[in-house]
């Protein structure tokens, strides 16, 4: 489901998608969490062109990565995952720093909505570390709110995270 906004196209990930993905990844996440980043991108593309099942027997029943294009140039992605009890987890949502503060994320933040409505989900959730203050103050301006928090273990290192929600359907988000 390809979906024009503005000069931005928000599409279906591609292989050819991959290695700026990695390094898109790689870049923006290093700085809160240690771990693999390349090992994941690969993962969660593989998964993706793989028909969106997890290679693996998770509980996923479908996971997706769109691309956001600004002016026809990737500028941001966003991977979702349909949980159980009519959830979509985002587990990744990175703009590319030339491309932030010009309704990128806004844009993929709006196809996933969409894409929840038009499926039947109730609510989207997002866990994010507790010092990427950005990140909590976008999601918190685009309807998000905190309903919890956790420790997560990354590579012999506890991250502080909290766990987002955004209702979709009325009530959706009750803990």
């Amino acid at each position: 489901m390809d979906q024009l906004i503005y000069n931005k196209v928000i599409r279906y990930a591609n292989n050819e998608d991959l290695e700026w993905a990695k390094h898109l990844i790689n870049r923006v996440l290093s700085s809160f969490y240690k771990s693999d980043h390349f090992a994941r991108a690969q993962y969660i593309f593989d998964q993706f062109i793989n028909g969106g099942k997890d290679v693996f027997g998770g509980s996923s029943a479908g996971q997706y990565i769109a691309v956001a294009e600004d002016y026809l140039k990737p500028a941001g992605l966003i991977h979702f995952v349909e949980r159980k009890k009519s959830t979509i987890n985002i587990s990744l949502l990175i703009v590319h720093e030339r491309f932030r503060g010009n309704g990128v994320g806004r844009s993929l933040l709006s196809y996933v909505e969409q894409y929840a409505r038009e499926h039947g989900f109730r609510n989207l959730h997002c866990t994010i570390a507790d010092t990427n203050v950005i990140a909590l103050k976008f999601l918190s301006s685009n309807g998000f709110s905190v309903i919890g928090t956790t420790k997560k273990r990354h590579r012999r290192r506890v991250v502080e995270t909290s766990l987002l929600c955004k209702q979709v359907e009325d009530n959706a988000c009750a803990v």
